[in-house]
């Protein structure tokens, strides 16, 4: 099934109008062509917030390369990289490029309830089919 860089590259030949991606996916453009052709923009009445993490198991025994991986990834070298390479917000006070000045953001967020996630992922298709005719218009 296609996915997210299909939709990319359907967007940046100019078959799309547009997509959905991160609200700092104008720093991947800017960097990929010198200055951004695309902007970035949220929705007035909220957004959805994505969030990555990392976790350990709950064990007992926990193995000592998990524990230093975790410190590893919540490290000043780590998080510095997390707006360079992925064009994300860390989770730690890291320094971000000028460019992030740029990235839109909002108060107004999106929450989903586990039932209102059960319900998407049960009609995903006839959510997606919906979607599709009202963009057409």
């Amino acid at each position: 099934e296609p996915g997210w860089s299909e939709a990319f590259a359907k967007f940046t030949a100019g078959e799309a109008p547009m997509m959905v991606g991160y609200a700092t996916s104008n720093l991947f453009f800017s960097q990929d062509e010198g200055q951004s052709r695309f902007s970035s923009f949220l929705l007035e009445d909220g957004t959805f917030m994505y969030l990555e993490g990392a976790s350990l198991v709950n064990k007992k025994e926990t193995k000592e390369g998990a524990k230093k991986f975790m410190e590893y990834i919540l490290s000043k070298e780590f998080q510095s990289l997390v707006p360079k390479k992925n064009y994300m917000f860390p989770v730690t006070e890291t320094a971000l490029t000028e460019e992030f000045k740029f990235v839109p953001t909002t108060e107004n967020t999106v929450k989903l309830s586990n039932e209102q996630i059960k319900d998407l992922v049960n009609n995903l298709d006839k959510y997606k089919a919906e979607l599709i005719e009202i963009l057409k218009k």
